[in-house]
């Protein structure tokens, strides 16, 4: 039912995702999941009330789960609970100090670290991708250019080569042409190692 939730997600069938989601969540194995599901569809979805409540849910399975609560965090902040999502995401960086997406949340609110890509990731390009494809996979496309943009910025701030992979990301998600222009030209050398 988890995997047919994903899949429907996958497809658009945003109705039935949800649906399957929810009863994938009345399995205890795979409980934690599907409410962290639910709650990431229904932030895609704009109901930031309901996608706390079932990441309430998730982490009432698994505690441990600091995706669903860096997520919970977001939608928290976004209803007007700020004081709520920086006790999350406080609990978060305890568990885990070097989590990204906890950080670029804490960013978003103004309440975080200046700079934050300098002092925290040291501008690591794989870092900067898993942490916009968090937000990506959340349906949070928004945050996830503007966390690339960000990156994109701090490089040329220290003057360092850009990387042909954030060219193609930026450019695919914001559908900027002239990026991926400047991607195709570049060397593909060492870029796909895959």
């Amino acid at each position: 039912l988890y995997y047919l939730a994903k899949a429907d997600l996958e497809l658009g069938y945003t109705a039935d995702a949800l649906e399957m989601s929810y009863h994938s969540a009345r399995c205890s194995e795979s409980a934690a999941a599907g409410y962290s599901l639910a709650g990431g569809i229904q932030i895609r979805q704009g109901k930031f009330t309901e996608a706390a409540d079932a990441f309430h849910k998730a982490l009432d399975y698994n505690a441990q789960d600091l995706a669903s609560r860096d997520l919970l965090a977001f939608a928290l902040w976004k209803i007007g609970s700020s004081d709520e999502a920086l006790n999350e995401l406080k609990e978060v960086q305890r568990r885990d100090p070097l989590d990204l997406p906890s950080n670029a949340i804490l960013n978003m609110m103004g309440k975080g670290e200046k700079d934050f890509l300098k002092k925290r990731e040291d501008g690591y390009l794989e870092e900067m991708l898993d942490m916009a494809n968090f937000f990506l996979n959340a349906g949070l496309k928004k945050e996830a250019i503007n966390i690339l943009s960000e990156y994109y910025h701090y490089l040329d701030a220290v003057n360092k080569d850009h990387p042909a992979l954030i060219y193609y990301y930026y450019g695919v998600l914001a559908d900027d042409n002239k990026m991926l222009s400047r991607a195709m030209d570049m060397s593909p050398d060492y870029v796909f190692p895959n």
